[in-house]
């Protein structure tokens, strides 16, 4: 009896261990395709990432390759620029405010009369010498 029942454990123990290992060999399976996926997936994202990282340095390449030529342009415009401002030194204030005092006393209704009188006067005389060409 005691064989029968050590045959009935050892029985079900080797059945149990097919089990497991049939479980085992479903649970690897799954594993596999698992696996597979996520390494096409990983395939896909690096070659859209490295797409974009090639369409990023040609984008970057045709932005800065007018570079240099602005870089010039901005380095002589601030030499221009500081030779003008240079050149402020040699401006005589004085005789600026002096000149500016001086056309502020200037009555410009006076002169616009004068003007006025002027070619009054011209107007004939114009007039002649048109006549006589």
């Amino acid at each position: 009896m005691e064989e029968e029942k050590r045959e009935v454990r050892e029985g079900s123990g080797l059945e149990r261990i097919e089990a497991l290992l049939a479980a085992q060999a479903e649970h690897n399976k799954k594993l596999l395709r698992s696996s597979r996926v996520h390494t096409v997936i990983l395939l896909v994202f690096v070659v859209v990432f490295a797409a974009g990282i090639f369409a990023v340095n040609g984008t970057l390449a045709s932005a800065t390759k007018e570079l240099p030529v602005m870089l010039e342009s901005i380095t002589n415009l601030t030499d221009t620029a500081a030779k003008e401002i240079g050149r402020m030194d040699d401006i005589d204030f004085d005789a600026l405010n002096e000149t500016i005092k001086g056309i502020s006393t200037i009555r410009f209704d006076v002169l616009n009369e004068s003007i006025q009188a002027l070619t009054d006067i011209i107007k004939p005389f114009a007039n002649f010498m048109g006549a006589l060409s």
